[in-house]
Order: structure tokens, then C-alpha cells, then sequence
């Protein structure tokens, strides 16, 4: 542990939440044999109890020492107030850790999710994601049940 031979990853994360908002701030080191990786990350949500229920923004940075840039990466969601038995979502983030140098890839996601009963939920969400120039695009449909006792 701890030392040049080992590959090490820890994080620690400070977070206030009430009824209506909360915030996170979170830092991580990545400590391979080759790289050292330092991460910031900041994030929050606001409930505003209306048509849009709540609004989710995060923002992160990679800082490597000794070799490789800066990186960054940012999402912002989403949540409706009830539209028939369930919520939408909508959320926008970038695709990972991207540099200043290199083309930002967007990842784009809607959801739709309800209670069946007391006791099992359903969430049905499409997405896309962005590929690289030359590449095509990810898209794809999800289906996922919880149930719980």
C-alpha cells in the first residue's frame, strides 16, 4: 500500500443536505505506477417542488502530475413533478475525462420511471452517446425493474 509498486485509489467526499438543496465536494487520488491523478469534483441539486421537480449540476477536474493536461467533466440533469404515474428525466454530461485539446463527446439521456406497486419500480430511458469523428454514435434503450422487501 501506498508506495511506487502498488497501485493506489482513495477519495474523500464532504456533503450538506436538507429538505430543498445539497452540495458535495468530493476530492480522489489515483496513484499508479506510472501516474499520479488528483480529482476535484463539486456537486449539487436544488428541489424546486413544481413542473421541474428538481436540478442536478457536477463538475469535475483530473489534475496528473508529471505528465499528461488537465481534464475536465460536467453533467446537468433534470427531474419533472409527476406526469401521469411517474417522472421525467433529461440529463446532458460529457463522455468521461476530456482535455482543452481534445473534441468534447456528449452523452444525452431521457427516462420515464413509475411504481408498479408497493413494492416494484420501472424506469424505461433511451440514450445517445457521441463517438468520435469518424465514428458512429452509441444509442441504445434501457429497461430496469427494482423490487424491494
Amino acid at each position: 500500500f501506498f508506495t511506487k509498486e502498488s497501485a493506489d485509489l482513495y477519495a474523500i467526499q464532504v456533503a450538506y443536505a436538507t429538505d430543498s438543496y445539497g452540495a458535495a465536494v468530493t476530492y480522489a487520488n489515483s496513484d499508479t505506477t506510472t501516474t499520479d491523478t488528483t480529482y476535484w469534483g463539486l456537486n449539487g441539486y436544488y428541489t424546486f417542488g413544481s413542473v421541474i421537480d428538481s436540478v442536478s449540476l457536477g463538475y469535475e477536474t483530473g489534475n496528473p502530475t508529471g505528465t499528461g493536461a488537465d481534464t475536465s467533466n460536467w453533467f446537468a440533469g433534470i427531474t419533472t413533478d409527476e406526469v401521469g404515474p411517474g417522472v421525467i428525466n433529461l440529463g446532458v454530461g460529457s463522455v468521461g475525462h476530456t482535455t482543452d485539446a481534445q473534441e468534447e463527446l456528449l452523452l444525452y439521456e431521457v427516462s420515464y420511471g413509475w411504481d408498479i406497486n408497493d413494492s416494484m419500480s420501472a424506469t424505461l430511458g433511451v440514450f445517445q452517446e457521441e463517438r468520435a469523428t469518424g465514428s458512429n454514435d452509441l444509442a441504445g434503450v434501457a429497461l430496469t425493474t427494482t423490487f424491494s422487501f
